[in-house]
C-alpha cells in the first residue's frame, strides 16, 4: 500500500487525480484482503465480546 501513495504531490491537477485513485484502489485491495480474517476472527467471540467490538472508536492512524 505504501508504493501506491508515493509521498510527492503530482504537479498537475490530472496527475493528482490519478494519483488519489491509486491510493483509493490499493486502500480498497488492502481492506478486501484483510476482511476474510476479520470475519474469521470476529466469528470467535462471544456474544459479549461483539458487542464490545462493535462500539470501538473507529479511528485512522498513519
Amino acid at each position: 500500500m505504501q508504493a501506491a501513495c508515493p509521498d510527492e504531490v503530482p504537479l498537475t491537477p490530472v496527475g493528482r487525480l490519478e494519483a488519489m485513485q491509486k491510493r483509493l484502489e490499493a486502500m480498497l485491495e488492502a481492506a478486501n484482503r484483510v476482511q476474510p480474517a476479520l470475519d474469521e476472527f470476529y466469528a470467535t467471540l462471544s456474544s459479549e465480546q461483539k458487542a464490545r467490538f462493535n462500539t470501538m472508536p473507529r479511528t485512522a492512524s498513519q
